[in-house]
């Protein structure tokens, strides 16, 4: 490895929660810290085919980042980013980390509203250690450097309330808690020996084999954006922290480096994914005059939920405080029901956008605890201690994605010896020619009409129908274009988008109940359970269309259909990314 210092030939032990593997090569190895990016950088030297790590880490977020510093205390580490290691979602996070940080609050009342507000579709073991850690965790954060807000100087740490919570429990930096957060981890781990980063790599596909009759995870194949060379990136762990896929949408919260590369990355290597019918539309994005989509990957700003935590009121146009017509919580409803109340109150009455007050709270109060927010909307004309704020539902997170357990381990097993790996680097990057450019950005597009007319807020049995068959033919309308045009970043992007938007299409269409966030105007009710079982038959129909089948949705709903009749429940927790033996490119 490039800085290392090494001795050639050193072997450690790596366990498996299986078995143990000897790794050969440079485990311990201590190397110098490498930017790759634009700034700050001597010149590079030439691209190497293969890079070999022990961890490689997909994403730089705070989940990415927190899991380097981790690890790199036991091997050498590389993260690899698309844009800048600080762009990405953590950075636009504003409310805040939930835990039990007050002697008035418990982690059994923590665990309980968090099953409330997954409507006990979670799992409680999940539930339970997430919430029992949670504290752990955030002084983690303070003992690199994250300034949470405080009560005073130097007191205790100033906590807010956010919907589904029935406690103060939300530690924040002001109104900008993810962007203090990313800044601690970026300087941690860039100051880390052990850990290089390199930015602006775009992660195309896993690598993966079969060992001993099993499918291992052994890298990622990368394309270097600034060198536009292909290099295969191996390690005996990959973890995938690439964030969300907001940019499948029409109007998301999520920056245009947000588009679903980890889960389609995963589906295509037949890893399991599961719950990609939830999909969570942020109550309160901003809907004043600025706030229209200018191209195919906007992003729209947030207004935190941490305002509603302050005491904020949302009214609609005629100034009535509907949220007592739907939830005896008020504001302070789980995101889910506050983002249906609105949906309501606009397709009702026909207005744009519902306003969110907090200007009868003292002016000093608002402005020492929303700053950035207060500013960003005073460059739209609105100061939001004298007037309500234009607010609509927007996307914001994918709540399901690839399956994993309480260690993060997934199907896929990402745990191997490897002794010789060779890639080419054949499969180049291209530059677009201008027509193709455009019919990318075309289908962009189209692929997000397809999800806001099919997956939105509200659903229903036709417009989920239509709305896959309709993606289908832009998965493989992408895939054949990126067969004979060769690998570019706009084509890999545009493959990822449409590969995920066609999950959560499936998904959503086989979860015939509504709940939590996946809300079906012909299935109204909850099911009895709240695990269901998974459908085999529908499994085989997703494989028929990838073969050009266009009979692909009235099958997956008949199949979904006779194992009703039947009697049967169908769990939507594992669902395979893809069929097993359907190789997709």
């Amino acid at each position: 490895m490039q800085g290392s210092g090494c001795k050639a030939g050193k072997r450690s032990w790596v366990w498996n929660h299986k078995w143990p593997v000897v790794l050969r090569g440079r485990l311990g190895v201590a190397p110098s810290i490498v930017c790759f990016s634009d700034s700050a950088c001597s010149p590079a030297p030439a691209v190497p085919t293969v890079r070999h790590f022990d961890f490689l880490v997909l994403g730089s977020g705070i989940a990415g980042l927190s899991y380097a510093l981790k690890v790199a205390e036991y091997g050498s580490v590389a993260i690899v980013t698309k844009a800048d290691a600080s762009e990405g979602c953590t950075r636009w996070a504003q409310g805040g980390i939930a835990a039990v940080l007050s002697h008035t609050d418990s982690p059994e009342a923590h665990i309980q509203d968090t099953l409330v507000a997954g409507d006990f579709l979670n799992d409680r073991s999940a539930a339970e250690v997430v919430c029992r850690q949670g504290t752990a965790a955030v002084l983690d954060l303070m003992d690199i450097g994250a300034n949470f807000s405080r009560q005073a100087p130097g007191s205790l740490l100033h906590l807010t309330r956010e919907g589904g919570h029935s406690e103060r429990r939300v530690a924040h930096a002001a109104d900008a808690t993810g962007k203090e957060i990313e800044r601690a981890l970026i300087a941690a781990a860039s100051s880390h020996r052990n850990i290089t980063f390199f930015e602006h790599h775009l992660a195309v596909d896993l690598v993966t084999d079969e060992v001993g009759g099993t499918s291992m995870c052994l890298g990622v194949d990368v394309m270097d954006l600034t060198a536009t060379a292909m290099t295969r990136f191996l390690a005996p762990a990959t973890l995938l922290a690439t964030g969300g896929a907001g940019q499948v949408f029409p109007n998301t919260t999520n920056p245009s480096v947000v588009t679903g590369d980890g889960i389609a990355m995963a589906a295509r290597a037949q890893a399991t994914l599961s719950d990609m019918e939830f999909v969570q539309f942020h109550p309160t994005g901003f809907a004043g005059q600025d706030a229209g989509a200018a191209s195919a990957n906007a992003q729209t700003f947030l207004i935190s939920e941490a305002l509603r935590g302050e005491g904020a009121h949302l009214r609609n146009l005629s100034g009535h405080r509907f949220m007592a017509d739907y939830d005896p919580r008020l504001e302070l409803a789980t995101r889910d029901i506050v983002a249906h109340a609105i949906h309501d109150q606009l397709t009702g009455r026909g207005d744009r956008h519902v306003l969110l007050d907090i200007s009868h709270c003292p002016s000093e109060q608002v402005l020492e605890h929303f700053p950035m927010i207060a500013q960003r909307c005073l460059e739209a004309g609105i100061d939001i201690t004298q007037q309500p704020i234009p607010v609509a539902p927007v996307q914001h997170y994918i709540c399901g994605g690839v399956k994993a357990g309480l260690f993060g381990e997934s199907s896929l097993q990402g745990l191997f010896a490897v002794v010789h790996a060779q890639f080419t680097g054949s499969s180049a990057p291209v530059q677009l020619t201008p027509s193709v450019s455009h019919w990318v950005a075309d289908r962009r597009r189209q692929v997000q009409q397809v999800m806001g007319a099919a997956a939105g807020i509200v659903r229903n049995q036709d417009g989920l129908q239509k709305g896959l068959e309709s993606m289908m033919h832009l998965c493989l309308e992408t895939q054949a274009l990126r067969f004979s045009y060769g690998c570019a970043p706009e084509l890999v992007e545009l493959n990822n988008l449409a590969t995920v938007g066609e999950q959560i299409l499936l998904a959503a269409l086989l979860r015939r109940e509504s709940r939590g966030s996946h809300y079906r105007s012909d299935y109204p009710s909850k099911r009895g359970q709240a695990h269901e079982e998974g459908v085999s038959p529908a499994q085989r129909s997703l494989k028929a269309g990838r073969q050009g089948s266009r009979s692909l949705v009235p099958a997956a709903t008949a199949s979904a259909a006779g194992q009703e009749g039947k009697g049967g429940k169908h769990r939507r927790r594992g669902l395979p990314g893809s069929v097993k033996g359907d190789r997709r490119p």
